[in-house]
């Protein structure tokens, strides 16, 4: 199995409220074994994702410990979850993170 196949199925398992006590584990290492790219596509479909499993993987996002590339599309998702009262101060931190 490819790295690639596990992103791709990890973004269906997000988009449909996969919720689970070891996502945040699963997703810390795959993010691990991921490249740069394989993180985006992974971002990419942020407002896709339901509620839990997006908060999850930004969460994780927060924690990433390797420099980041942000993309403009990615910083444009974070502004606009600036305005989401749930997600504001999560967004926030990853903003003055990675932005």
């Amino acid at each position: 199995v490819e790295m690639i196949d596990i992103v791709r199925l990890t973004i269906n398992m997000l988009k449909t409220n996969y919720i689970s006590s070891n996502l945040g584990l699963f997703i810390r290492k795959l993010m691990q074994r991921c490249s740069r790219l394989e993180i985006a596509m992974l971002l990419q479909r942020l407002f896709e994702y339901q509620p839990v499993p997006r908060k999850t993987l930004l969460q994780e996002l927060l924690n990433y410990d390797e420099p980041l590339f942000c993309p403009v599309w990615l910083q444009t998702q974070l502004w606009v979850l600036l305005s989401d009262e749930e997600l504001s101060s999560l967004a926030r931190k990853i903003w003055n993170k990675f932005g």
